[in-house]
């Protein structure tokens, strides 16, 4: 069975890094930068030595989410559990906006600050807790969050309803409306993730 989920994995994998290369061929030097970063360094195994779960979002789904939320060069981008900082590097490379990656283990905000030290991005990598960051400045927040528990959720549901309501927060698998009555579903989609498909929804509070 595990064996059977990794070569589906796999072949996903090698089937979304041709589509990259095709559709967006000037981001084929970021990608390479990144597979030469984590050479000697599996980002899966990494993770399972600090007891948690990597995963890591298509970048087919992020030009999607970039088209249908409108992202534009004045909008300020926060990725939260952004890992090696794949998709905050390309929707940055995308839409010339600026994106800042959130994450908690030291060696993925190191790398990924590396490999934005040397490109023309206007990204930044911060090694914070997702709880204790400042998103007063987002216009567009992305959570992955599959694989987090229901009171982390509802915590991050209590920070988002701080925010004003034109920020979009982008969720996967549920919207924040089944966490808080501040929330609304204004736009939702489908994405392809290696694990299979996942509804995609665009929050906002409501005023």
């Amino acid at each position: 069975m595990n064996f059977w989920l990794f070569l589906k994995v796999k072949w996903f994998l090698y089937r979304e890094k041709k589509q990259v290369r095709r559709l967006f061929p000037s981001f084929t030097p970021f990608d390479r930068a990144l597979k030469r970063a984590y050479r000697f360094h599996n980002p899966y195994h990494l993770c399972r030595r600090r007891q948690t779960v990597y995963g890591e979002t298509p970048i087919p789904v992020f030009a999607r989410i970039a088209e249908v939320c409108g992202i534009h060069s004045e909008d300020i981008v926060f990725e939260i559990g952004c890992g090696r900082g794949r998709g905050a590097l390309f929707l940055s490379h995308l839409c010339n906006c600026q994106v800042i990656g959130i994450d908690w283990i030291p060696f993925f905000i190191r790398m990924a600050n590396g490999v934005a030290g040397k490109a023309p991005l206007r990204t930044t990598f911060l090694c914070e807790d997702m709880h204790s960051v400042d998103y007063s400045k987002a216009t567009v927040i992305y959570l992955y969050g599959t694989c987090l528990s229901d009171e982390e959720i509802v915590s991050m549901a209590a920070l988002f309803e701080k925010l004003p309501s034109r920020t979009k927060i982008v969720t996967v698998s549920y919207p924040l409306s089944e966490y808080s009555r501040r929330f609304h579903v204004v736009d939702q989609f489908t994405g392809e993730f290696p694990w299979g498909e996942g509804e995609i929804y665009i929050n906002k509070t409501i005023c």
